[in-house]
């Protein structure tokens, strides 16, 4: 709030900037990216951007970075890793259009299928004869860049927004809901969540839902398969009050939901990895994994 009256921002360019200060935090946008956007999209002037971007790193980036790294507080049984991503936006950049160029996708499904991987610490070698599960992948571009890959056995994107497909020969959409998954229990190899769930409940204020939605992307998973979820950490701060509160409760709902699980099944795997990159904002930037295996 305090940038937006600053700067005296309208409500689409506010959304403009919280969506892309997102991206910055996640690797997912540079800063000279970030300052051109203020100026396409909101049409600030080159110098005001300038000033907008260096404000957001100094009361935004770092205060927020400092608040995760002083209060998150993880069960005694979660295991806590640290992991460089050293993968500039522009090197991605030239992965995007490596990936576009030789498996025929779109520039936006190539790049799906790149954060997906980098957010979700994947390699396509992952996905060898395996049943994958995405759960809110909307459009479906991780989907569909990895059915062009030909490596797993099969891709399911599943999205309450999600028009119906029909069934296809190496994956389906399918419409339903993540708290009330439409499949068989151990149906899946890997199943995952990136930026959607439980995301989008806390957006929601639907924080009762968000331990249904953990214990049923746990229940369609095999033995011996994975849950992936990013970014799932406590992010207390000052990004925006309200932002910054429905992060952290989502985070410990999660977290108590994983401990009652726990308790009923003590061989399960969970691990929260911090994921470490460069040029956010000329400041380090960061996102959390949660891994759960069975």
């Amino acid at each position: 709030g305090t940038l937006v009256n600053k700067y005296k921002l309208h409500l689409d360019q506010a959304d403009i900037l919280e969506d892309s200060t997102f991206k910055v935090m996640f690797g997912d946008m540079s800063a000279s990216q970030f300052t051109a956007k203020l100026v396409s999209e909101c049409n600030l002037t080159p110098v005001t951007a300038k000033e907008l971007t260096e404000d957001t790193q100094l009361n935004i980036i770092v205060p927020v970075k400092k608040a995760i790294e002083e209060k998150i507080e993880f069960p005694e049984f979660v295991q806590f890793v640290e992991r460089d991503d050293l993968n500039t936006v522009e090197e991605i950049e030239k992965s995007v259009n490596m990936y576009s160029r030789e498996y025929n996708l779109t520039k936006e499904d190539a790049r799906d299928f790149i954060n997906y991987c980098k957010n979700l610490d994947l390699r396509p070698a992952d996905f060898k004869n395996r049943d994958i599960l995405d759960v809110g992948g909307g459009t479906g571009g991780f989907k569909k860049a990895a059915e062009k890959l030909r490596i797993a056995k099969s891709v399911v994107n599943i999205d309450p927004l999600e028009i119906l497909l029909p069934k296809q020969k190496e994956g389906r959409s399918v419409r339903g809901r993540a708290e009330t998954l439409p499949f068989k229990g151990e149906s899946f190899d890997i199943v995952l969540a990136h930026a959607s769930v439980p995301w989008v409940l806390a957006g929601q204020g639907r924080f009762e839902d968000i331990p249904n939605v953990v214990r049923e992307m746990l229940r369609v998973t095999r033995k011996g398969g994975v849950v992936k979820m990013s970014s799932i950490g406590g992010l207390e701060g000052t990004f925006s009050q309200k932002t910054m509160q429905q992060t952290a409760r989502m985070t410990r709902e999660v977290l108590s939901e994983l401990t009652r699980l726990h308790q009923e099944n003590s061989s399960l795997r969970v691990k929260v990895v911090k994921i470490n990159r460069k040029d956010a904002l000329s400041q380090p930037s960061f996102t959390y994994l949660l891994e759960v295996g069975k």
